[in-house]
């Protein structure tokens, strides 16, 4: 049994990841109406729109309940974790039985559970190092009990299955607004998640709960998946044309960005036109090493190519890896063998000329829908459709080819870089790149090959496509779709028809980015400009606050002071800067007024007061009047200021008050003292806001190094926006615009650098999109062969 105090420490764990998820959930329902609101006054039909408000009804109608239930069967997670034998009801898809229920199970419910999986795999890659670090700890608060990845109730998957619960029995909803609620789920809680585990880890370290955590060695595919990839599998392919039926659904661009992870077709890690290898990997040792010391080198971006042979032998190493059930290989799982299958022998020019049949209605689907990968589907219903039986096999070196460019779009879609419209146009060439990937040997040898830059030159052209905006008006991406359209349904293996959509992309690319060039420097002229002001107004109110917030002076010369002669600094700092004569002249003008408004009764002090003060009231005069342009009131303004000094200066008249500067003057001269709030008068966000302030040095460098030219994909609290880093003025303003050279935001270096550090501001790559997706499989194939190589 585990001490009271550590039990008292997983209370309070529990208590702060309650707090935070419950506002969460709140947050999810708030945007839930109002989306579901605006998709009912989209609909097309009648049905559509009912479907809409009836699932907003239902679940404004459960809102209270639905976030109560969550919190306490959370609790009841971590009150369970302290109970013997007590954590198996956090997994329970694990169960012997429940992996055969998973068998016969239809194919709604396959899906929502595969996009249970997949948004849960990737929350916990974006916290990979956080949730590690908890887990750690707390398996050493539980000891001796033991806890496991599946076990934890703050596992993204665990949070994935009770909103799933929770939704099953609360919500009467179909499949179509069940994954929108999921999208949702995903957005509004998942990807919220770094505060709680923050917060949790921070409340162990304090208490002396393992204060440092060696960090992971790698990323992995979360345990929770382990034990179910096998069985999904298996039924993705018992539920044949019904998964893929069902798998054609709409959700809408709320339910995206790799939500169902080209579901039920899931391929891992596979090569090219290869030299046809055996299945025995022993033989090939020597090729095996020069596969693994390329892959060590494909990092360097000079561009991605492999030789076929190598491919190859990293995908014999696949199979044995399979074979002899190495560790860290569950996301190879979905791995297809066509060339084992019973049939005869398919040709590769025999099933592109099948594929081209399917070509145009493939396209019409994915441009209509949601963007999903058909690859294996498609070629496992050709292979099948002479003898559903006895299905016709492929050669070695085109299952090779077909599964690796399955993967590479497998890729596509869960690339959080890509824009969804970018995704949808990339997937739409699905076929047309397998065809040139099986007629093609050069395709993964050549950088220059024309279907790899154009599939590059639509990622380069859709990096600030923006997916909350509507594109029917774009119309740069309306001649990508157009284009993509024409190719699929002219391309019989010619490749210049790639070269020539590419350079008609390129063309409108540079017409854009021309255009955006003209706006983005109005942006920067009037974004300095602004830059500018500001610096010259903050000059101008330390330069009276340093002279005046110690002194005791006339209420009227005070507020003189705060309103008129700071615009007169402003002005005079803003035309010629700190070396002006002007600026030096008119700083002069406050230290004289202070001097004269102490009162001076010696001899020496009344004779410079007679000489300075003619000369002060002419000073005064021109200043005022770059303020004020009616000369009656600047007149009555100088007499007055005349009259107050004269007073102030012989001490003449009691009725003047001295004091200091009030708070609302200090406000103005943008020393406001009570700015920062006490922690009891905090509400939570400005809590949290308090907790992350300290930056590290890392980030600040990284900041002032950053290159403009940088895009970004900046996270909001409601929606994400594509931005590139324009300029940096005066280095400690950092502007950003649009793809269209419209200003998007504006921030300090700090803010920046803060972003950056709470991953608010995500550095897009300027990789070519082809070679890092496929750099990144390669690699992981080559970790793979490396595994899987007998020791010497």
């Amino acid at each position: 049994m585990i001490s009271n105090a550590n039990k008292e420490l997983l209370q309070q764990i529990a208590e702060i990841s309650h707090d935070h998820i419950q506002t969460l959930l709140a947050e999810l329902f708030s945007s839930s109406d109002q989306l579901f609101y605006e998709l009912s006054g989209r609909a097309t039909t009648n049905n559509e729109e009912n479907l809409y408000f009836e699932a907003k009804r239902a679940i404004r109608s459960a809102r209270n309940k639905f976030i109560s239930d969550f919190g306490q069967k959370l609790e009841t997670y971590f009150k369970s974790l302290v109970e013997e034998q007590s954590q198996a009801y956090l997994n329970p898809a694990a169960t012997p039985e429940a992996d055969n229920a998973l068998s016969i199970v239809d194919s709604e419910v396959l899906e929502l559970e595969l996009a249970q999986k997949n948004m849960a795999d990737r929350s916990r890659d974006t916290y990979r190092i956080e949730l590690h670090e908890l887990e750690a700890r707390l398996a050493k608060l539980l000891e001796p009990l033991l806890l496991k990845q599946q076990h934890n109730p703050l596992a993204p998957l665990t949070l994935s299955q009770l909103f799933s619960q929770i939704c099953k029995e609360q919500l009467s909803l179909n499949i179509k607004t069940q994954l929108i609620m999921f999208k949702l789920f995903e957005t509004h809680v998942l990807k919220q998640l770094g505060h709680v585990f923050a917060d949790c880890n921070r409340v162990l370290i304090n208490a002396g709960i393992l204060p440092k955590v060696a960090p992971p060695k790698s990323k992995t595919v979360c345990e929770e998946a382990e034990s179910r990839s096998g069985f999904e599998i298996e039924q993705k392919e018992a539920l044949g044309a019904e998964t893929a039926a069902s798998e054609t659904r709409s959700t809408g661009a709320f339910c995206s960005r790799g939500k169902i992870k080209a579901a039920n077709f899931e391929q891992f890690e596979t090569g090219t036109q290869a030299v046809p290898s055996n299945n025995t990997f022993q033989p090939l040792s020597s090729q095996l090493k020069h596969g693994q010391n390329l892959t060590q080198n494909l990092g360097h971006h000079q561009g991605f190519n492999i030789e076929a042979s190598v491919l190859s032998v990293l995908m014999a190493s696949i199979r044995t890896a399979r074979q002899t059930q190495l560790p860290d290989i569950d996301d190879l799982a979905n791995y297809h063998v066509f060339s084992e299958n019973p049939g005869t022998l398919m040709p590769a020019a025999e099933l592109s000329q099948k594929l081209s049949q399917a070509q145009t209605q493939l396209d019409a689907r994915i441009d209509q829908g949601e963007p999903k990968n058909y690859v294996p589907l498609l070629v496992k219903q050709i292979l099948a459709k002479q003898d559903p039986k006895k299905p016709q096999a492929t050669s070695q070196p085109d299952e090779d080819i077909i599964n690796l460019i399955a993967l590479f779009f497998d890729k596509i879609l869960e690339d959080e870089q890509l824009p969804i419209a970018v995704q949808s146009l990339i997937c739409r060439l699905q076929i047309p790149v397998l065809k040139v990937a099986l007629y093609d040997s050069n395709f993964l040898n050549d950088q220059n090959h024309p279907a790899r830059l154009l599939i590059n030159t639509i990622t380069e052209a859709g990096m600030g496509i923006d997916d909350n905006k509507s594109l029917e008006k774009d119309t740069l991406y309306q001649l990508m779709s157009r284009i993509i359209q024409q190719l699929n349904r002219q391309f019989k293996l010619d490749q210049d028809f790639f070269r020539t959509a590419r350079a008609e992309i390129q063309a409108a690319l540079q017409s854009e980015q021309d255009k955006a060039a003209i706006v983005t420097s109005r942006t920067e002229q009037s974004e300095s400009g602004k830059v500018k002001l500001s610096c010259a107004r903050e000059m101008a109110q330390t330069t009276i606050y340093e002279k005046i917030k110690d002194q005791q002076l006339p209420a009227q010369l005070n507020e003189f002071l705060v309103s008129t002669w700071l615009q007169v600094l402003l002005i005079s700092h803003a035309r010629g800067g700190r070396q002006s004569s002007e600026w030096i002249e008119y700083e002069q003008v406050v230290s004289d007024l202070v001097w004269i408004s102490q009162g001076h009764s010696d001899t020496k002090s009344i004779a410079r007061l007679q000489r300075l003060l003619p000369n002060l009231l002419q000073q005064l005069a021109t200043g005022i009047a770059l303020t004020i342009n009616n000369d009656e009131v600047c007149k009555e303004k100088l007499a007055e200021l005349e009259h107050l000094l004269i007073k102030a200066a012989n001490n003449t008249s009691p009725q003047i008050q001295r004091q200091g500067i009030n708070s609302e003057q200090r406000i103005k001269l943008g020393k406001d003292e009570h700015a920062t709030k006490a922690w009891e008068d905090m509400d939570a966000l400005e809590r949290q806001q308090s907790r992350y302030e300290q930056l590290s040095n890392e980030f600040y460098q990284k900041a002032k190094d950053m290159a403009e030219g940088t895009w970004f994909n900046y996270l909001g609290e409601k929606k994400a926006l594509r931005c590139k880093l324009s300029a940096k003025l005066n280095a400690e303003n950092y502007i950003f615009v649009n793809r269209f050279g419209f200003k998007a935001l504006n921030k300090s270096r700090r803010q920046f650098a803060y972003d950056m550090q709470f991953k608010k501001a995500i550095v897009l790559s300027n990789t070519p999109l082809f070679d890092r997706i496929m750099t990144s499989l390669i690699t992981r194939v080559g970790n793979i062969s490396k595994a899987s190589q007998p020791l010497s």
